[in-house]
């Protein structure tokens, strides 16, 4: 199976069958359109529907199948057939009449025939309450950590809040300013639950895969690495979800998803960020799809990410625009020869923009998991004002260029304990305890110099856009 094509044996049916289940399903639609539209004659509605989607079969027989030339493969020969046949695409011209535009209109609370199919499957029962409107808002997903402390008050507050924008008194993204001022979460709410991603994944050199199993000419391979991409989807699908965010599209190894930036475990008050996210949607793609391709003499391959961080309210094409185009740059090999890689871009609401890319592959397995581990442990807590305050004095000379010289330049002399000593030696920055904040600012920046290189500008891009992070998900404000 795959996006817009299926390909299968007969197995008993016919190509005739296969007309008859999809003329089945065009009657099926059409009945529900008359049901819910002003549309009425179901014959017209039949009829444009039969014209306007492109459906198209081709089949090839056996005796065909055993003639092939050696190297040539039944997929292809498929393939090949089914794109001549989709040269001759069908044409509605009564397009002005297009039942199918009153039909997508309507609330899903009509439950129309194709809202029951897309949403009465929902499975997961801590989302149960969207169930009348299918999908969670953009403030909804941003503020999932808040859900989770107390989720009677929360749904509460939100289903108000979106029946008076139905009854037009109110606009949606006042469910972050009521959840705010709320006694339940006044004293939990922070600046990051107005901040969501948009996160695309793409598989890297999945085609080398492919071109392995394509000499399979009983396509048995083909077969079970489909079985296993939806059982990845379906995998990271619940990681996902597990996560706080929303699946947008998971086709195989392609995902879009909706997330948080920061979100409470869902088991435990541990608050999890966007960098664990993408560590477990590795390990269960390795797990699948890697495995497979070790047992087929393949190097496995690996996702690379664009994720974009914006404000609640920032407009949703942008944010997908950017973070498409930051998946593309993560896969050119020019830039990452190795791919596995994630183009983060994090734009506060000030306009302010912190952007980097973080390679995940071999070569930098080290500063990836220091990434990981640096976030993980100055975001499960808040931190204190010394700690605090050490961040932003960092982050603010961080920009300096003579600043950033003498820190390349004590690094490069293990001397960065002399230097910290020397730039912040204040009371409020000092610490006391046998493993600093300041310790681990050191042990990160020394990380990423070393797998990046001192004198490469990505190094300084990761060590500003993470620190930065963590100041952000500490915030108690803007």
């Amino acid at each position: 199976m795959y996006p817009d094509r299926i390909c299968f044996t007969e197995n008993q049916k016919k190509k005739a069958d296969l007309v008859d289940a999809i003329y089945g399903i065009i009657s099926d639609i059409s009945e529900d359109i008359i049901k819910h539209t002003q549309h009425k004659n179901k014959e017209n509605v039949s009829e444009f529907l039969t014209n306007y989607l492109n459906l198209h079969i081709v089949e090839i027989s056996t005796q065909a199948v055993e003639k092939m030339n050696i190297g040539d493969t039944l997929l292809e020969r498929l393939y090949n057939l089914l794109d001549n046949k989709e040269l001759r695409s069908n044409y509605c011209f009564n397009i002005n009449e297009n039942p199918l535009v009153s039909y997508f209109e309507l609330a899903s609370s009509n439950r129309t025939l194709l809202v029951e199919d897309a949403f009465e499957g929902v499975k997961n029962q801590e989302f149960h309450y969207i169930r009348n409107r299918g999908f969670r808002s953009i403030p909804e997903i941003s503020s999932t950590s808040l859900l989770r402390i107390d989720p009677n008050t929360y749904i509460d507050i939100v289903e108000n809040n979106i029946v008076n924008y139905q009854d037009k008194k109110k606009e949606e993204d006042e469910i972050l300013d009521q959840l705010k001022v709320s006694n339940v979460f006044a004293s939990h709410f922070r600046p990051y639950h107005k901040y969501f991603g948009v996160l695309y994944a793409d598989g890297d050199n999945i085609g080398d895969l492919l071109k392995s199993l394509a000499s399979d000419i009983t396509n048995s391979s083909l077969q079970e690495f489909s079985r296993l991409l939806i059982e990845f989807a379906q995998k990271a699908e619940e990681v996902i979800y597990s996560y706080g965010g929303n699946g947008i599209y998971l086709g195989g190894e392609d995902i879009l998803a909706f997330i948080p930036l920061a979100c409470k475990n869902v088991n435990s008050d541990e608050l999890m960020n966007v960098f664990n996210l993408i560590h477990q949607l590795d390990e269960v793609f390795a797990q699948i799809i890697g495995k497979y391709a070790i047992t087929k003499g393949i190097n496995p391959p690996t996702l690379s990410y664009g994720l974009m961080i914006s404000y609640a309210k920032h407009p949703l094409r942008e944010s997908m625009v950017i973070a498409h185009k930051l998946l593309e740059k993560a896969k050119n090999k020019k830039d990452h020869s190795e791919k596995n890689t994630i183009g983060l871009h994090f734009q506060k609401h000030s306009g302010h923009v912190m952007k980097c890319f973080i390679e995940k592959n071999n070569e930098h397995q080290h500063s990836w998991a220091e990434i990981r581990e640096i976030v993980k442990n100055f975001t499960k807590t808040i931190l204190s004002e010394k700690q605090t305050s050490l961040l932003s004095g960092i982050i603010h000379r961080f920009n300096d260029e003579v600043f950033y010289t003498v820190y390349k330049e004590a690094t490069k002399e293990k001397r960065l304990n002399e230097f910290f000593e020397n730039f912040f030696n204040e009371e409020i920055h000092l610490e006391t305890g046998k493993s600093t904040f300041q310790d681990s600012i050191k042990r990160f920046t020394e990380v990423i110099f070393e797998d990046y290189g001192i004198d490469n500008p990505a190094s300084r891009e990761i060590i500003y856009t993470v620190l930065r992070l963590i100041h952000f998900i500490n915030s108690e404000k803007e």
